[in-house]
């Protein structure tokens, strides 16, 4: 983008007439240069940011009123990657100079999207994308329907006997596919890329015990007698009613519980915790201790918003998002680029196009099939 375009882009916002599109844009240079600074855990000065801008992009003086953007930044996610670190650092000769990606396959690889297998108590699996929509299945008093938006809901006829035996299902979505899942409670789950989550065909007993391997966003149907608990490898969260995301990978360095609404209890198998979380904060469990603090639920949650946000994150970070989403096989030639990504992009533009952000980077990589090999 030249100077000329972001001199007009800025103009456009101010006068109301930007495009959603834009309008992320110019919040996300606001967003960058705020961080950037020694202390980005403070609150951001978005006028003087708005100044910092402006003298950044060598424009004329122009003279704006202060405007506070924050609360605008999440409305916008779109198919354009904010490349912030590239708008700063290179003029436009120089990021088609350093853009050296090879591509050694001329096929697109595509963006995922709602995939998933459901697997019944007596073993039956049924490919969930490929079921046809309206009921699916209907066993005893449950019934499991999928709506036209893709999604699958448990009804029960009344409530099972206390000494009924629970019988479980499992949802597992693959590389590149998500799923959205509604139990018989009320209580709706978004599934995130490669991941698997078992739970009772109907909640019965004194808890709603489900177990998750990978990452999924959760609105827990309040029920003060029946606490939600969702167990994994090296935690369980134990709720009563409340939103919360919980990233469970294999591949990431600990397991992260952010709380969006409500509170929650986070507890390590080895006997950390519980750690009690209010609205705004983040749970990191290295399998050893928990730590807790402030996070961006924003971007923990963008996934299921559907759109990539990234903030001074290292590029194996963002290789793993895109790993599990496009279906890729990442590697790394040489020394892995110590770098520092910033930026955003919905979760439907093809590979090719997330993969820019690297270029403004100056890191390289060659695409040869479904495998992506960083080169530096």
């Amino acid at each position: 983008m030249d100077n000329p375009q972001s001199q007009l882009l800025i103009r456009k916002y101010l006068q109301g007439t930007a495009t959603p599109e834009e309008e992320a844009l110019l919040e996300s240079w606001y967003d960058e240069i705020a961080f950037s600074r020694p202390e980005p855990e403070t609150k951001p000065d978005y006028e003087n940011v708005g100044l910092e801008i402006l003298s950044a992009l060598r424009k004329e003086q122009i003279v704006i009123k202060p405007i506070r953007l924050w609360p605008r930044f999440a409305a916008a996610a779109s198919i354009i990657f904010f490349i912030i670190a590239g708008l700063f650092y290179y003029n436009s000769s120089q990021r088609e100079k350093h853009n050296r990606t090879e591509l050694l396959s001329g096929k697109e690889i595509l963006p995922g999207g709602n995939k998933a297998v459901l697997t019944l108590a007596n073993g039956q699996k049924i490919i969930l994308n490929n079921a046809n929509r309206g009921n699916i299945l209907n066993i005893g008093g449950l019934s499991i329907n999928k709506s036209q938006e893709g999604q699958i809901a448990y009804q029960t006829n009344g409530k099972p006997d206390a000494g009924t035996e629970l019988k479980y299902n499992t949802v597992s979505t693959p590389k590149g596919g998500q799923w959205h899942i509604t139990f018989s409670d009320g209580t709706e789950v978004w599934m995130n890329a490669a991941s698997e989550l078992t739970y009772p065909q109907t909640f019965g007993g004194a808890e709603r015990v489900v177990t998750l391997k990978g990452e999924a966003y959760f609105e827990v149907a309040k029920d003060r007698s029946h606490p939600f608990i969702v167990k994994s490898d090296r935690q369980e969260v134990k709720v009563l009613g409340t939103h919360f995301n919980i990233n469970t990978y294999d591949d990431e360095p600990y397991v992260k519980t952010t709380l969006l609404e409500g509170s929650v209890a986070v507890s390590g198998v080895n006997g950390d915790g519980p750690k009690m979380l209010v609205p705004g904060e983040g749970a990191f469990n290295d399998g050893k201790s928990i730590l807790v603090r402030e996070v961006n639920t924003e971007a923990d949650v963008s996934w299921k918003n559907g759109y990539f946000s990234f903030k001074r994150a290292d590029i194996k970070t963002v290789m793993r998002q895109f790993s599990r989403w496009y279906n890729i096989d990442v590697t790394y030639e040489g020394t892995v680029p110590d770098v520092e990504l910033t930026g955003r992009a919905g979760r439907n533009v093809n590979a090719s196009q997330a993969l820019k952000i690297l270029s403004y980077f100056n890191i390289h990589y060659k695409v040869d099939g479904n495998r992506i090999t960083v080169t530096q």
